[in-house]
């Protein structure tokens, strides 16, 4: 059983998680560490967690979240990381340089599916080298509804769709 965040301290998260390069002060107050290898396991078991209870709110805190194989988003879950320093690469001015905050990476994977989500959000996260950050799922459904979408970054993906 997964020990809520929200029990512990004020952040307003009922979840903190950490990656497993975060800094050790963050790892040491977070609820659940990734161990960098398919990360997608302790985000899932977040989210059905809350899911169970109604909907919720999970931190992602800084650092490379290694994900092999797409997180189902639920209903009234909200997904806030940090939000990446973007720069330029050297090579041209419009592509962006993420560096920092919360990445997301999995070379193929579509990281986030879901489909007739209502309400919840995902806010200040990094995609690099994936095949899709996000899909609704079948277009002859609802897809994603009152759902809040912001300081999303791509960088880097191995697909056009």
């Amino acid at each position: 059983m997964l020990v809520r965040a929200i029990e512990r301290n004020s952040v307003g998260y009922d979840y903190v998680i950490a990656a497993s390069d975060s800094p050790l002060r963050v790892k040491r107050r977070a609820d659940i560490v990734c161990d960098g290898t398919d990360d997608q396991v302790e985000i899932q078991q977040t989210i059905d967690e809350l899911n169970a209870d109604g909907g919720g709110r999970i931190f992602l805190a800084a650092g490379t979240y290694n994900i092999s194989s797409s997180i189902t988003l639920k209903s009234g879950i909200y997904i806030e990381g940090v939000c990446p320093i973007t720069g330029t690469s050297g090579i041209n001015d419009l592509v962006p340089d993420l560096q920092g905050g919360t990445m997301l990476t999995g070379p193929g994977v579509t990281i986030f599916t879901g489909n007739n989500i209502y309400g919840g959000g995902l806010v200040n996260l990094a995609f690099k080298n994936i095949a899709t950050a996000i899909s609704s799922g079948d277009t002859e459904q609802f897809g994603l509804q009152m759902f809040e979408l912001r300081n999303i970054f791509i960088q880097s993906p191995t697909s056009t769709g």
